[in-house]
C-alpha cells in the first residue's frame, strides 16, 4: 500500500493558460446617443398621446 506522499494525485501538471483580452468595445458617439433618446422619448409621448385619445374617444362614446 502507498502512502499518502507516494501518491500521483497529490501533485499535478501545471498547464500556464493566457486569459484572453475582452473584445474591444468601440466608444459610442455622443450624436447616436442623443438620436436615440430623441426617438424613445419622442415614441413614449406618441403612446401617451394615443393612449389619452383612446381615453377621451371611449369616454364621450360611453356617454353618448
Amino acid at each position: 500500500m502507498a502512502d499518502a506522499s507516494d501518491s500521483k494525485s497529490d501533485e499535478g501538471d501545471f498547464v500556464w493558460v493566457q486569459v484572453p483580452s475582452p473584445a474591444y468595445k468601440k466608444p459610442r458617439n455622443i450624436g447616436v446617443f442623443i438620436f436615440m433618446l430623441h426617438f424613445v422619448l419622442h415614441s413614449v409621448l406618441i403612446l401617451i398621446i394615443n393612449v389619452t385619445l383612446l381615453i377621451a374617444v371611449t369616454t364621450v362614446y360611453i356617454q353618448a
